[in-house]
C-alpha cells in the first residue's frame, strides 16, 4: 500500500508553483497576447460592449510518489470563423437552365447550382408579385393552370419566350 502524501507538504507545493509560474507566464507571453488580440477582434466584429475576457487556467499536476510537479498554462486562442449560406429549397421543382428540358446533370457544377438558385430567387421574389406586373402574373397563372406546371416554371417559360431567360 502506497503511503499517503504528507499534507504538510502543501505549503511546499504552493511555493514550488509560485516560483515556477512566473517563468511559465514569460514563455506564454506571445500566446497570451494572441489570445487577447483574438478576443478584441471578435468583440469588434460583433460590435459588442461586453467586458473583454481571456481565461487562463494554471494546471498543477503533483506526482506524490516521484515528488515531481508539472505546472502548465494552456492558452486558448479563441477564433470564430463563420459563414452564412442559404440551403437549397428541395420543395421547389428544378428548372432547366439552358433550354434542356430532357433531363438534368446528375452532378451539377457549383456555378450551375448558383445560377439555378439565383434564378429561383429572382422569379419568386420579383415576378410572382401581382402588384409588380399584373399582366405577367395573370399570364403565368393561366399558363400554369392550362399546362399543369408550377407558377415559377410558367414564369420561366414566358421569360424565355420573350428573350429574358437565356
Amino acid at each position: 500500500m502506497k503511503p499517503k502524501p504528507d499534507i504538510n507538504r502543501l505549503a511546499e507545493l504552493a511555493e514550488v508553483v509560485k516560483s515556477s509560474i512566473v517563468p511559465v507566464f514569460g514563455e506564454a507571453t506571445d500566446a497570451i497576447n494572441e489570445a487577447i488580440n483574438a478576443a478584441v477582434e471578435e468583440q469588434q466584429e460583433k460590435g459588442s460592449d461586453a467586458p473583454l475576457r481571456v481565461t487562463l487556467s494554471i494546471r498543477v499536476v503533483w506526482d506524490t510518489s516521484g515528488d515531481t510537479v508539472d505546472i502548465s498554462l494552456p492558452v486558448p486562442v479563441k477564433r470564430t470563423f463563420t459563414a452564412n449560406r442559404k440551403m437549397p429549397d428541395h420543395k421547389q421543382t428544378n428548372l432547366p437552365l439552358d433550354g434542356d428540358v430532357s433531363g438534368e446533370d446528375a452532378n451539377p457544377k457549383p456555378w450551375d447550382r448558383y445560377r439555378e438558385d439565383k434564378t429561383r430567387k429572382l422569379a419568386a421574389k420579383v415576378l410572382s408579385l401581382p402588384e409588380v406586373n399584373p399582366e405577367l402574373h395573370n399570364a403565368a397563372v393561366t399558363r400554369a393552370a392550362a399546362r399543369g406546371i408550377e407558377y415559377v416554371d410558367a414564369l420561366m417559360e414566358i421569360a424565355k419566350e420573350s428573350g429574358g431567360g437565356q
